[in-house]
């Protein structure tokens, strides 16, 4: 009974977890319409969007102090609760600390003129929005942990919400900047609400602590862990890059939705199949079952690009619909550019599918390094594109095709580690 009772509870949670998902994911692009009806596809969304890339950036370097945290707190949740505030006080103020640096260092570049007057103008004021969302994400990882799953997307709803109601009702002289503002208020609002939750319900003290010697492996392992990751975003950085040097008003504003709307065709197939992909390869490396996890690696790939590539060529067929939904003043040229973008960011999506299924095995056991290596060469592939871009007339969209060689590498490390751990264990 009392079994039947919590499996209930666990589909419950499950259903009222995905319904929140698909809200955010909802309010999101009722935000992006809103934004294009009030501001039109002009430098102000922009710089909007650019901004926005610059944060989601300065989030993950902020993420190489903790994320591989995880499996170190629920060990000591459930053995040494004081280790339990250690180390949450020890990520949280290392987190304060680099984010404190980020924004010290920002300001320096402005004042030093390499940050143009319009960009400086928003990004003035929404630098002290990073400085909030890192302890933000990092806070919401931490209460995932304490297994409120729900929380990790109605805070994202909140915050959403509050930018929404911010473009309905506030004018501002229709300036972009109320975003930034609005962003600010209401992620901080969140904060003071998880520390309320992670320090007065759940007990967690709080330290005065930045490095400690015995959590060495956490900063290792998360280090070697993100920094793949921040090495995979370069792309993102030096393509923002590309297309600013363009000089074409409201490029970046449409790469931006191409990007969103790959991203829903991709993440609406992905996260399902990558969410039980992660549990059984956690028990079958657990079992050391590695013919198995080898099994279940391309099975789980072939799946996800079949399933993906139908969801990105319908949305492909729509596109030119779902754009005047959501940009009603955008042009037929604006259409054609937006295909030609999303027929590139689509490719290499389907590419990266099988990155990320790759390194999740890789980085499950226990091999960081090598996460590490795959992301420094695909950094090396993606300069080589940047180069090879300027030094030639070819797209830097088609030029990021470059990163099928990385594809290779993942998967010929991936299967000599199955290989070598097959024979360990024979």
């Amino acid at each position: 009974m009392e079994f039947a009772i919590k499996n209930k509870f666990k589909i419950l949670s499950a259903f009222t977890t995905s319904i929140l998902s698909l809200i955010s994911l909802f309010l999101n692009f009722l935000l992006l319409i809103k934004i294009n009806l009030k501001y039109s596809i002009s430098e102000q969304t922009d710089i909007y969007f650019f901004s926005l890339m610059i944060s989601v950036f300065l989030s993950i370097s902020s993420q190489l102090l903790w994320e591989a945290m995880s499996k170190y707190y629920i060990q000591y949740q459930t053995k040494y609760n004081v280790k339990v505030s250690y180390l949450y006080s020890s990520l949280l103020n290392l987190n304060i600390l680099l984010s404190v640096i980020i924004i010290i260092i920002y300001f320096v570049l402005s004042e030093s003129q390499l940050i143009s007057s319009s960009l400086s103008h928003f990004m003035n004021v929404y630098i002290f929005y990073t400085f909030l969302q890192n302890i933000y994400i990092f806070n919401k990882y931490i209460l995932n942990i304490k297994e409120r799953y729900s929380l990790f997307y109605l805070f994202d709803i909140i915050i959403t919400s509050i930018n929404l109601s911010a473009i309905y009702f506030i004018s501002f002289n229709n300036d972009i900047l109320l975003l930034a503002y609005s962003s600010i208020i209401g992620t901080m609002g969140i904060v003071i609400y998880q520390f309320i939750l992670i320090f007065h319900k759940y007990k967690t003290q709080y330290y005065f602590l930045f490095y400690v010697k015995s959590f060495k492996e956490v900063y290792i392992n998360s280090f070697n862990l993100k920094l793949g990751q921040v090495f995979y975003l370069s792309k993102d950085i030096l393509l923002s890059i590309y297309i600013q040097n363009l000089n074409i008003v409201g490029l970046y504003t449409l790469y931006t939705y191409a990007l969103k709307l790959v991203g829903l065709a991709y993440q609406t197939i992905q996260i399902p199949i990558f969410n039980k992909y992660i549990v059984v390869l956690s028990k079958l490396l657990a079992l050391k079952q590695y013919q198995q996890v080898n099994k279940l690696l391309y099975n789980k790939i072939l799946q996800t690009l079949l399933l993906v590539s139908a969801s990105l060529s319908v949305v492909y067929i729509f596109l030119p619909y779902i754009l005047q939904i959501l940009l009603s003043n955008i042009t037929e040229v604006q259409i054609a550019t937006t295909r030609e973008i999303y027929i590139y960011i689509s490719l290499v999506t389907l590419l990266y599918i099988i990155i990320v299924f790759t390194e999740r095995v890789l980085s499950f056991s226990g091999y960081y390094r090598e996460v590490l290596k795959m992301g420094m060469f695909f950094f090396l592939l993606t300069i080589l594109s940047y180069i090879f871009t300027s030094t030639k007339e070819v797209s830097y969209f088609l030029s990021l095709l470059i990163v099928f060689p990385n594809v290779i590498y993942a998967i010929s490390i991936t299967k000599f580690y199955l290989k070598s751990d097959l024979r360990t264990h024979s």
